[in-house]
């Protein structure tokens, strides 16, 4: 009786359904952090809030040094809740952690229209720190779930993340602007020397106009949350159907040939033919695969052990995790500073608001190049080289907004633009190196453990930055932050990557590793 083999190959759906997810995935991370990065627009509005918590509020005494405290609230509540969102998606689960970020974040804007209207520091509650808190849960789970579907280009992922992060503050920069001031009005009460506005239909705008940001970023946030999701290991699945082995002769011969169903030995052969034809289609097939797809290796990266990984508890042991915290802590103040005085500052000379908005959006775009930009440079030059780079430009920048006022507001336009997108390197720089040196097993919280510096440096800003203005005036300020940038740029330079964790039952040795990182 003839009988016949069948192997059934799907070679091609795997492959387009995994390049699908992947883009699906990016596009998603996208829209989502469109929204996410609204605190971004803190610095332009700033001098909206001041003047209506002055004018309209109950709050008369508030200048602008106070809206510090916006940025460095909004930073504490970042750096707070990143602590805890691998427990919190643990718990919840991947998309769910997403949601319930995202709905603290959007549900923040739309309760300060009611906070703004009642006192100046419910406001910053809300505005800044539960802002902060609740897109620094998303944040983190998207940034480590866009490592993941590209392994190989850790830096390069975090990198586009955090330009779309900041590419919102190029949107809602300038449509706030607009909603608020579509006459460009200028600031027309001087008080102590600080101008402020006072025209009644600009400032009663000011609180729908967090309104308006919060649905805005809700429906944006429930679309994306269906279009993301982590990488999946998928196979692609062989069907082969044997009834009974039979061997042909010759082609062409048109002569059946003896049976071998009963030859044990003939058996024996013919299965392990098929077996190396099956291998070498699935040999193929994984090539096919790795070839047409843009995320490469990611399902074999995924399968494989990561032995090199540690604990948050392991982390806070190595005295790496402390070279990073305080690296952290000085360039995030640097970044949270110029974040928040650009237009502050700027007013000091510049009478012209709407140059000023433009400056905001230009450094926002500018901010989202950069992040991407970074990326591919810590890809390519890795942890030192990037971030020794990265300490002394922020060093020669602050010491050149000493003299833009001098010089005219093309020039501080530059200046400005530059010191606003390079400090925030320090966010692309940062996760690569956290999970180069303790893995991605525990990524969401080794970046939170070390990200706890933004909660003291969120707390302590708003002193030094108002002490050392009211004292000592800009110049001294700037000054201030242009020198620990050295301090830095010390700690970059004396940084080694940390031995390998001890485990029960492992052959791990307690080594220090040879290369730079």
């Amino acid at each position: 009786m003839a009988t016949n083999s069948e192997i059934a190959v799907d070679k091609t759906q795997p492959a387009r359904k995994r390049v699908w997810k992947f883009y699906l995935t990016f596009f998603g991370i996208t829209l989502l952090h469109l929204s996410l990065g609204a605190p971004f627009i803190i610095g332009n509005i700033i001098p909206y809030v001041v003047s209506y918590m002055r004018l309209v509020g109950k709050d008369a005494t508030l200048t602008y040094n106070d809206g510090i405290w916006l940025t460095s609230m909004g930073t504490t509540g970042f750096g707070l809740s990143m602590i805890f969102t691998t427990y919190i998606e643990k718990v919840l689960g991947f998309r769910k952690t997403i949601l319930f970020g995202s709905l603290i974040q959007s549900g923040s804007t739309l309760l300060s229209y009611y906070t703004i209207q009642s006192s100046y520091y419910s406001f910053v509650i809300t505005e800044g720190f539960l802002n902060g808190a609740g897109g620094s849960i998303p944040y983190v789970v998207t940034v480590s779930c866009a490592m993941k579907w590209v392994p190989n280009r850790k830096a390069t992922a975090t990198g586009f993340v955090l330009c779309t992060h900041a590419l919102s503050a190029t949107i809602f920069t300038y449509v706030s602007s607009i909603y608020i001031n579509p006459d460009n009005y200028q600031e027309n009460e001087v008080i102590n020397g600080e101008a402020y506005f006072n025209q009644k239909d600009l400032l009663a705008r000011v609180p729908k106009c967090f309104l308006m940001l919060g649905f805005v970023f809700l429906v944006s946030q429930l679309i994306s949350i269906c279009m993301i999701s982590n990488p999946k290991e998928e196979t692609t699945t062989i069907v082969i159907q044997n009834d009974a082995a039979n061997v042909d002769d010759t082609e062409g011969s048109g002569k059946e040939n003896k049976s071998f169903q009963d030859n044990d030995v003939a058996i024996q052969l013919q299965n392990e033919a098929n077996d190396i034809q099956t291998q070498n289609i699935q040999d193929e097939n994984k090539k096919e695969m790795m070839d047409k797809s843009p995320i490469g290796t990611a399902s074999e990266k995924e399968s494989e052990p990561e032995e090199d990984y540690f604990t948050p508890f392991q982390m806070v042991k190595t005295k790496q995790f402390y070279s990073l915290w305080l690296l952290t802590f000085i360039l995030s103040m640097q970044y949270t500073t110029i974040v928040a005085v650009y237009k502050i500052y700027g007013m000091t000379f510049i009478s012209d608001d709407n140059f000023l908005t433009i400056l905001g959006s230009v450094c926002a775009v500018g901010n989202a190049v950069a992040k991407m930009s970074w990326g591919l440079i810590c890809d390519k030059l890795l942890f030192k080289d990037s971030t020794i780079l990265l300490c002394l430009s922020v060093s020669l920048l602050y010491l050149l907004l000493n003299v833009s006022s001098m010089v005219g507001r093309y020039f501080y336009f530059i200046i400005a633009l530059l010191t606003y997108v390079v400090p925030g390197g320090i966010y692309v720089v940062m996760p690569y190196i956290i999970s180069k040196s303790y893995g991605l097993k525990y990524y969401a919280s080794n970046c939170g453990t070390v990200y706890s510096s933004l909660v003291i440096s969120g707390l302590l800003n708003p002193f030094i930055l108002k002490g050392m203005q009211n004292f000592f005036g800009w110049n001294w300020t700037f000054f201030f932050f242009e020198a620990i940038s050295f301090i830095g740029l010390i700690l970059t330079v004396m940084f080694q990557k940390p031995r390998k964790p001890e485990r029960r039952g492992s052959t791990l040795s307690v080594t220090e590793h040879k290369s730079e990182p």
